[in-house]
């Protein structure tokens, strides 16, 4: 997702529109990992850690995965599916039978989506190795030189982050000595490591950025399916009901009603879920995100709908095979509306990760070619560090999703026994 300048006048429409946070750019690397990885200590977030998705989306996408994946494939198939021969136009055996070989199709092409977030939450990890200890042998270097130039015995690293330690640092250091020339081998091994990891970055980028197609191209077709599922769900009114059917059916549908709007109200919400700001730094805007409070709030509206929702279908199947083979079908796919939401947000989050780590890289290594004196030690030293530092707190989301992913096919198993 590109950066955007932004003004002061700009950063105060921002909140005076509804943002609910404003990130300064001095935390925007630790920032971007742990709202990324859903471990931000911002109100209102998700209640789990986890990456992409949290275990109840994934649950809901493992229903609609089992579903599709369980649905007749063959023409014996469906006949014993139904019980017997659909006699109504449009609801025939073999038009069903089409309209579920689309869904097995889609289906079946979760698995592979599901790898590459486990895949990219492994990525996540090797970098975080990757960047603690390359990007920290490139401190250990700078440290030492600004240590050379230093009329101090030490330096203390626990307060390089505070102003007032920072500018009398800075003060103890030899500025009129010529660093570029004198350790000039220091330094060009200090931009190299930093290049390493910005060709490291922009690799994991160009990968987020496959797997964002594909969840788009997997959405796509998802709304195929849906489209053809809606049209099935109104042939039913040709359905001859008995009165406990019909009233089961009719209730149902307001409940999809009810979900669909508030689906709706979701998606307004999480129009924007990051805004990357640069001048005179980076820094970063959460308005109305999946991060924020209305959102969370929504989702556990939704979350409650959707259970009335899988009540009544057990209600339904019990009354009629067709009905509830549809009307299922239906279901599944309307709560999956704010899953695939969230999945396309959340991936788009982890581009943005990426393109802004690799971003500072970049102004990091170029500032180290630019290195004159101690005093610009001193500055790349302070940008990488606040770059690198964040990614010692980042681990074991591989772990995480698998068990997440597990978690979901327990309480689907737990949901079908």
């Amino acid at each position: 997702m590109p950066l955007t300048v932004i003004s002061p006048a700009d950063m105060k429409a921002l909140y005076d529109a509804g943002a609910e946070h404003i990130i300064p750019k001095e935390d925007a690397s630790k920032e971007l990992l742990r709202l990324a990885t859903a471990s931000s200590e911002f109100e209102g977030g998700r209640d789990e850690t986890g990456l992409v998705l949290d275990t109840e989306a994934i649950l809901q996408i493992k229903r609609y995965e089992k579903t599709g994946l369980s649905l007749p494939k063959t023409d014996d198939e469906i006949y014993i599916y139904l019980g017997g021969n659909s006699p109504i136009a449009g609801l025939t055996n073999r038009e069903l039978l089409e309209m579920f070989l689309d869904i097995r199709t889609n289906a079946g092409h979760w698995a592979d989506l599901e790898y590459g977030i486990i895949e990219t939450a492994a990525q996540l990890d090797v970098f975080s190795k990757e960047v603690t200890d390359q990007g920290g042998n490139a401190l250990k270097i700078l440290l030492e030189i600004l240590e050379f130039y230093s009329d101090w015995e030490c330096i203390d690293l626990d307060k390089i982050d505070d102003e007032e330690y920072v500018q009398a640092l800075l003060d103890s250091l030899n500025l009129e000595a010529d660093v570029a020339e004198a350790k000039k081998t220091e330094i060009l091994i200090t931009k190299r490591t930093i290049d390493r990891l910005v060709t490291s970055t922009q690799k994991y980028s160009d990968e987020t950025q496959e797997l964002l197609d594909q969840i788009k191209t997997f959405k796509a077709e998802l709304t195929n399916c849906s489209d053809q599922v809606k049209g099935k769900e109104e042939l039913l009114k040709r359905v001859e009901m008995d009165q406990e059917l019909y009233e089961k059916k009719e209730e149902l549908d307001k409940k999809k009603a009810r979900l669909k709007d508030l689906n709706k109200e979701y998606d307004k919400l999480v129009g924007l879920a990051w805004t990357g700001i640069v001048g005179g730094g980076i820094g970063l805007a959460i308005t109305g995100s999946i991060f924020g409070t209305k959102a969370a709030n929504k989702r556990k509206e939704i979350k409650a709908v959707e259970a009335e929702i899988r009540e009544l279908e057990k209600e339904i199947k019990r009354l009629s095979q067709l009905v509830d083979a549809i009307a299922t079908l239906d279901n599944r796919l309307v709560t999956l509306y704010t899953v695939m939401i969230q999945a396309e947000i959340g991936v788009m989050q982890l581009v943005t990760v990426w393109t802004t780590i690799n971003e500072l890289l970049k102004s990091a290594s170029e500032s180290a070619e630019n290195i004159k004196n101690a005093g610009d030690v001193l500055d790349v030293y302070i940008d990488l560090n606040r770059m690198i530092k964040p990614w010692e707190e980042v681990g074991q989301n591989a772990a995480i999703v698998i068990k997440q992913i597990q978690d979901a096919l327990d309480q689907w198993a737990r949901e079908n026994t």
